[in-house]
C-alpha cells in the first residue's frame, strides 16, 4: 500500500547515496550482472534504451546493495547484488506495471513500481538526487508506452491554462510527470488553503489528482512557504504516484471532518495496489465526479 502522506527520506541518507550512471552497452554492466543479465536479454539487447548503475554504500549503519536498472522498449528489469551472493533481479512489462511512484526530497529520490501480487515487495530503486534526469528519462519511456484507454477524441486540456491557480512547486512536478503524446484530461487540485480549521491544514499537503489516457496521477508537491518555520525538513519531498489505466481503478472517499481518506484500488486481488491521499473535505465532490469516469467511486 502506498501512502502519501508518509515522509520516507531523511537528509542525512540523502548524502550518503553515491552518483548513478549512464552505461552505454551491456558490454559496460559490473560482472557481477553481466551473466544475469545476459540471460534475460539474450536476443533483445538492440531493444534496450537505458542501463543506469548505482554502486554499492554503506555507512554509519545504513547499507544499500549495488543496483542495475535496464529498461528496454516494453519492458523494465532491476537487478540488486548484496555483497556475498548472486544477483536478485525483479522485472515486468510495462504494461503490467499496476504502480510508479517516482519522488524527490532535499538530497534523495525513489523510484518504486509494483506489479507482483499482494504481500509481495515492490521494486525500490534509490538514487542521489544529482542523479534525478537519469531515472526520469527512463520513467519516461515506460510512462509514454503504456496502454491507452481514453479515447483519441477525449477533450484535454493546455497545461499552462489549466494550472495558473496551482503553487510553483505543484505546477513544475504535474508538468514534469507528463510525457509528451499523453494529455492532460481533467484534474482536481488542492492545498492547505482549501481547509478551513488552522490544526487540520496542518496535516495536509498540497497536491492534485490528474487523469491522462494512460494513467490516473496522484501528485504531491510541498510549498516551501508550508514548511516555514520547521525544524525538521526531513517530510519535504513532491512527487506523483502513477496508477495503469490498463487496469481496474476504483475510489473510496472516507468521509472525516475537515480531512476526508481518499482509497483508490488499482487492479483486482491478488493482482491490486492501495494508495491513501488525504483530501479537503470542501473537494471530495469533485474528485469523486473525477473518478466516476473510471469506474465506482462511493463516499463512506
Amino acid at each position: 500500500m502506498t501512502t502519501l502522506t508518509t515522509a520516507t527520506f531523511s537528509r542525512s541518507t540523502g548524502r550518503q547515496l553515491p552518483f548513478s550512471t549512464r552505461l552505454s552497452a551491456l558490454a559496460e554492466v559490473p560482472l557481477q550482472f553481466r551473466k544475469t543479465v545476459a540471460r534475460l536479454l539474450e536476443g533483445r539487447e538492440q531493444n534496450i534504451r537505458h542501463i543506469l548503475f548505482t554502486p554499492e554504500f554503506g555507512t554509519f549503519g545504513e547499507y544499500c546493495p549495488a543496483t542495475l536498472f535496464i529498461v528496454t522498449d516494453h519492458e523494465w528489469l532491476a537487478f540488486s547484488a548484496e555483497r556475498a551472493g548472486a544477483p536478485t533481479v525483479c522485472y515486468s512489462d510495462f504494461n503490467q506495471t499496476r504502480l510508479i511512484e517516482f519522488s524527490l526530497a532535499l538530497l534523495q529520490g525513489c523510484l518504486v513500481l509494483e506489479s507482483g501480487e499482494v504481500g509481495e515487495q515492490p521494486c525500490i530503486l534509490r538514487f542521489n538526487l544529482s542523479s534525478r534526469e537519469l531515472f526520469h528519462d527512463a520513467l519516461a519511456v515506460i510512462l509514454s508506452r503504456g496502454t491507452v484507454v481514453g479515447g483519441a477524441d477525449t477533450p484535454t486540456q493546455a497545461l499552462p491554462a489549466a494550472c495558473e491557480k496551482l503553487s510553483f512547486a505543484l505546477r513544475s512536478t504535474l508538468g514534469e510527470s507528463l510525457v509528451p503524446g499523453d494529455p492532460l484530461l481533467d484534474f482536481v487540485s488542492w492545498s492547505r488553503a482549501d481547509v478551513a480549521d488552522p490544526v487540520d491544514r496542518l496535516r495536509l499537503h498540497a497536491g492534485c489528482i490528474a487523469l491522462t489516457r494512460r494513467f490516473l496521477m496522484l501528485v504531491r508537491a510541498d510549498d516551501p512557504a508550508d514548511r516555514a518555520g520547521e525544524a525538521d525538513l526531513a517530510g519535504y519531498n513532491r512527487g506523483a504516484v502513477f496508477l495503469n489505466r490498463n487496469y481496474a481503478i476504483a475510489g473510496r472517499d472516507l468521509s472525516k471532518d475537515g480531512i476526508d481518506e481518499l482509497e483508490i484500488l488499482v487492479g483486482q486481488e491478488p493482482q491490486s495496489s492501495m494508495v491513501n491521499v488525504p483530501i479537503p473535505s470542501s473537494l471530495s465532490a469533485e474528485v469523486l465526479r473525477l473518478l466516476s469516469s473510471l469506474g465506482v467511486a462511493t463516499a463512506a
